[in-house]
């Protein structure tokens, strides 16, 4: 069966609130698909980020979420793809590359800068992933970040 690639909009909320749960599941969150769904329905609604699923059949097999931004030294748009997931069953079918393909050309087309993301040091299997798409690991800046406020 063909895989093919939508942009996320209202009609598809229940599928990918249901996926993004359990991305937030696979982060240790505690499951909490009422405040997923909200989250998810509020950034389509807000239209603060991108989302691209994969269906394969009419069912959800996957989800990107980009979060555009600037970069002030460039003067250019840049994307964060601060999430990807795959549903476990179809981990290794090409689903998260499908994703990562649409979201390059779709950058492409839009003349984005860069397209950034992050994914844990332990994270082999994504980091071979993405450098095989040609993301290179930042050796020149140091990232920091401070947590102000608990999670959801």
């Amino acid at each position: 069966m063909s895989s093919y690639i939508i942009k996320a909009n209202s009609a598809a909320i229940d599928d990918l609130a249901l996926m993004f749960d359990r991305y937030r599941q696979f982060y240790q969150m505690d499951s909490n698909i009422t405040a997923a769904k909200h989250f998810i329905s509020d950034r389509l609604s807000l239209h603060d980020s991108i989302i691209f699923m994969c269906y394969t059949a009419d069912k959800a097999q996957g989800f990107a979420q980009i979060y555009p931004s600037f970069s002030s030294v460039a003067m250019r748009r840049t994307w964060t793809l601060n999430d990807l997931y795959v549903n476990k069953e179809e981990r290794r079918a090409g689903v998260a590359r499908l994703l990562l393909n649409h979201t390059l050309e779709e950058a492409r087309q839009a003349e984005i800068f860069s397209v950034k993301l992050v994914t844990a040091k332990e994270n082999l299997i994504a980091k071979s992933l993405y450098q095989s798409l040609g993301f290179q690991q930042n050796d020149r800046f140091d990232s920091f970040s401070i947590r102000l406020k608990k999670s959801a």
